[in-house]
């Protein structure tokens, strides 16, 4: 199923919303797994590039390397605010 149709279905979905406005890989990982869609780094990245919220500077790695750097992100994210 493709981006577009994978956000129309879950558009009204509050965790799939926190997903999209956090660029929170892992949680739309889990998102798609529970309604039953394919959670690959593709179609994730593919969603939030769908959603225009994909940096510019990441959309020219391949989907592997674009989540790996928004899972390292969020991650120093956290680290400052604990720190």
């Amino acid at each position: 199923m493709n981006a577009e149709n994978i956000h129309n279905t879950l558009n009204n979905d509050e965790a799939f919303k926190f997903s999209i406005d956090n660029l929170d890989v892992i949680n739309m990982a889990i998102v798609l797994r529970a309604n039953g869609f394919d959670y690959s780094e593709s179609t994730i990245c593919n969603l939030f590039e769908y959603c225009q919220v994909l940096p510019e500077t990441i959309k020219t790695l391949d989907p592997v390397k674009q989540c790996v750097w928004l899972v390292t992100r969020k991650a120093e994210a956290i680290n400052t605010v604990s720190a």
